[in-house]
């Protein structure tokens, strides 16, 4: 887009410019809102890989909904896309300056509803700042998975390097460090969906 914008340019130095200004005229408009549209689609393609796992998983139920309406609107433009490859195809799309627009509206609150998401979970357990953004989401999204807990528990304690869980994997009854040193927990430590709960007891275990 951006070469062929260059060239209609330096088509206007032409001579012959006025016999076909009305045409130039209309493919620079056209030329114009492509390249806008093209780069608000990169924005929100970016934003819609990021956000779709967390989101999709359920992680953050309450902006489920406006993340539903995106999705929706964001597949409904590429299966058009996907119909028509030729890029000018977008400029058939109706009111799709509009759509985009609203499109990275939503995303950017959802985006801004996920940070605030992932500050309050920091701020009620601060070792989760030791995790980032990726880490954090999914030991939260599956903190009763015990796979989930062993990867990241090493990265919140420095002390613990794994621990071991009950028969029905529900709770962690023994932390073991790297050199191979279990501590048996008196109080058992309950895997649930607050996992910045589990973790805190983790922080001052009862030894037996």
């Amino acid at each position: 887009v951006g070469d062929n914008q260059c060239l209609l340019q330096s088509i206007k130095n032409s001579a012959n410019y006025n016999s076909f200004i009305d045409r130039a005229s209309i493919w620079e408009t056209r030329l114009a809102d492509l390249d806008q549209h093209l780069h608000n689609l990169n924005l929100i393609q970016r934003k819609w890989v990021y956000l779709e796992p967390i989101f999709g998983a359920g992680t953050m139920s309450q902006d489920q909904a406006r993340f539903q309406r995106v999705d929706h609107d964001f597949r409904y433009i590429m299966a058009d896309v996907s119909r028509d490859s030729k890029v000018v195809s977008l400029c058939r799309i109706s009111n799709l300056h509009q759509i985009l627009s609203t499109l990275l509206d939503q995303l950017s609150r959802c985006q801004k509803s996920l940070n605030d998401f992932l500050e309050e979970k920091r701020s009620a357990f601060p070792r989760f700042y030791f995790l980032g953004d990726e880490d954090l989401l999914e030991i939260l999204g599956q903190s009763t998975k015990p796979r989930v807990i062993q990867a990241h528990l090493k990265k919140l304690f420095v002390g613990i390097h794994s621990v071991t869980f009950d028969p029905s994997e529900q709770h962690i009854t023994a932390i073991r460090s790297l050199e191979g040193e279990t501590v048996p927990l008196k109080q058992h430590v309950e895997l649930t969906a607050k996992v910045e709960v589990s973790s805190h007891y983790l922080s001052w275990p009862t030894p037996e």
